[in-house]
């Protein structure tokens, strides 16, 4: 089974941000009281925070549009519908589409009047789709 990483680092124009440390990751899942998915872990354990041919995914980063914790924070006050178990993984910048992650790895799609529902069962399901 091809691996989170790999399936990045063989994306179209990938650019990974800094690497970031396991206690890093754990302070983040602390200040937003969840857990990331593994497969989340492992991306911001290698890389931080990650762009490539149409897709920026949330990480680790000095802008707040793009870190974890801040995004997800904005993400939430703006879409009450959407539970505090999901962090935001990606904004479409598309008619207000949100992409979120469980723990569990699924990955789910909002609008400002939608409640989120599964589109993926994976993060690396979700990046494949930008190959």
């Amino acid at each position: 089974m091809e691996s989170i990483i790999d399936i990045m680092r063989a994306l179209r124009s990938f650019s990974p941000g800094e690497s970031v440390s396991e206690n890093e990751v754990a302070d983040a899942e602390r200040e937003l009281e969840l857990l990331f998915s593994e497969e989340y872990k492992q991306y911001l354990i290698a890389f931080g925070a990650m762009d490539a041919y149409s897709i920026e995914l949330t990480g680790f980063t000095d802008d707040e549009e793009l870190h974890v914790v801040s995004a997800t924070k904005a993400a939430w006050e703006y879409h009450d519908h959407v539970p505090r178990n999901l962090y935001l993984i990606e904004d479409a910048a598309f008619d207000g589409i949100l992409i979120w992650q469980d723990s569990s790895g699924n990955i789910y799609e909002s609008t400002p009047s939608q409640t989120p529902r599964i589109i993926f069962s994976s993060l690396a399901e979700y990046v494949k789709r930008v190959k």
